[in-house]
């Protein structure tokens, strides 16, 4: 069970991190909309290959985003509370 700080040390985490993927998928949306016109209209080839670089470095940010919540989160926990965590994640990954 967790303690009220860290529920909300953990909800304050949760909030940022939503906040800073809510922008990342914004952005993503822009840029693959932009990557999609340029396949439609016949961009360059560097034209495309900069907007895939722009939709891979959106992808990278909500994953990287998620990826440090997470690791965060782990830190506000005790040993027992980490093992617990990480076994439910094992058991929602396996099925």
């Amino acid at each position: 069970s967790l303690t009220p700080d860290q529920r909300a040390k953990i909800s304050d985490l949760r909030a940022k991190s939503d906040a800073e993927v809510a922008t990342a998928k914004h952005a993503l949306d822009a840029a693959s909309a932009k990557l999609q016109k340029l396949l439609e209209t016949g961009g360059s080839e560097a034209q495309v290959a900069s907007a895939i670089d722009a939709v891979t470095a959106q992808e990278n940010a909500i994953r990287k985003a998620r990826l440090l919540a997470w690791v965060r989160a782990r830190s506000f926990l005790d040993a027992s509370q980490r093992s617990k965590v990480e076994k439910a994640a094992a058991t929602k990954k396996s099925h």
